[in-house]
C-alpha cells in the first residue's frame, strides 16, 4: 500500500477471479462475488466479453500465468481449509486477505468457523467501504482486524481479538509475502509458529530467486516485477524453499 491507496494487486487478483467465473470452463475456483468487489474500471472490462478475453488470455502470456497461480493457490487453500474443518479446526485466518469472498460465499460454515480477516488498514477499509455500499451483509462470524504486517505482529493483532489461541486455526496468506521484506514475513510465520496450539496449519505462496527459475518464469517473474513496481506495489522478498 502506497500512499493511502488501496492494493492495486488485490484488485487485479479479484478481477482474474472474476473473469475466470464467468468466461472459463472448467471452472477450477468458483468466485461469483469477484465481480461486483473490483474495480468499476475492471467490472467494466469483464463485462465485455471481448475486452476481457484479449486482457486475460490473448494479449499477455504473463496475465495467463499468474491468473492461474491465484486460481490454483486459492483452490489449494481452501481445500485444505475445508480438511482442516473436518478436522477440528475452528478458525480461520486470512492474512493479506484482500478482496477475498470467502465469508460470502461460505455462509454454510458459519456456525463452525469464525473467520479473522488481516489486512492493511487502507485496503480493509476499502473493501468494507464496498462490501457496505453494494449491501452485503456478512455474517456473524467475521471479524475484521486491521495490521500492517511491517510494524505489528499476528500475534498481537489477534490477541487483541476475540481470536483463540487455544482453538485449532487455518492460516493463508496468499499473494502476500512478495510485497513484504523478509524479516516482516519471518517474524509473521515465527509469531503464528508460537502463538497457535499444536495442529494449527498455514498455508502461504511465495517467489524463488531467479536462480532457482527457468528462462520462461524468470521472464514472468521479471514482468511481475515491472508491473508492481510501476502499481506502487513493488517486490519486496523471495525466498529459497529450505530458508522457510
Amino acid at each position: 500500500v502506497i500512499n493511502n491507496t488501496p492494493s492495486r494487486t488485490a484488485e487485479s487478483a479479484a478481477a482474474g477471479r472474476a473473469a475466470h467465473f464467468l468466461y472459463e470452463s472448467p471452472v477450477i475456483f468458483e468466485d461469483p462475488y469477484a465481480l461486483s468487489l473490483t474495480s468499476p474500471l475492471w467490472r467494466m472490462i469483464i463485462r465485455n466479453r471481448i475486452l476481457s478475453r484479449l486482457i486475460f488470455t490473448k494479449q499477455s502470456g504473463f496475465l495467463r500465468s499468474v491468473g492461474a497461480q491465484v486460481l490454483a493457490r486459492s483452490r489449494y487453500a481452501e481445500d485444505l481449509l475445508l480438511n482442516a474443518v473436518k478436522n477440528g479446526a475452528t478458525q480461520y485466518v486470512m492474512i493479506g486477505a484482500g478482496l477475498d469472498s470467502f465469508a460470502l460465499r461460505r455462509e454454510d460454515l458459519s456456525h463452525c468457523l469464525t473467520v479473522y480477516e488481516l489486512d492493511h488498514p487502507v485496503t480493509q477499509g476499502a473493501k468494507r467501504e464496498r462490501l457496505r455500499n453494494l449491501g452485503y451483509e456478512l455474517p456473524e462470524n467475521v471479524e475484521f482486524i486491521p495490521i500492517d504486517c511491517e510494524r505489528e505482529s499476528v500475534e498481537d493483532v489477534l490477541a487483541a481479538s476475540s481470536f483463540s489461541p487455544n482453538d485449532r486455526t487455518f492460516f493463508s496468506c496468499l499473494g502476500t509475502t512478495y510485497y513484504l521484506t523478509r524479516d516482516a514475513v519471518l517474524k509473521t510465520l515465527r509469531s503464528i509458529g508460537t502463538y497457535t496450539v499444536l495442529g494449527s496449519e498455514i498455508v502461504f505462496d511465495y517467489g524463488l530467486p531467479e536462480r532457482l527459475l527457468d528462462r520462461t518464469n524468470r521472464i514472468i517473474w521479471r514482468t511481475i516485477e515491472r508491473a508492481g513496481y510501476h502499481c506502487g506495489e513493488p517486490i519486496l522478498s523471495c525466498f529459497a524453499p529450505d530458508e522457510l
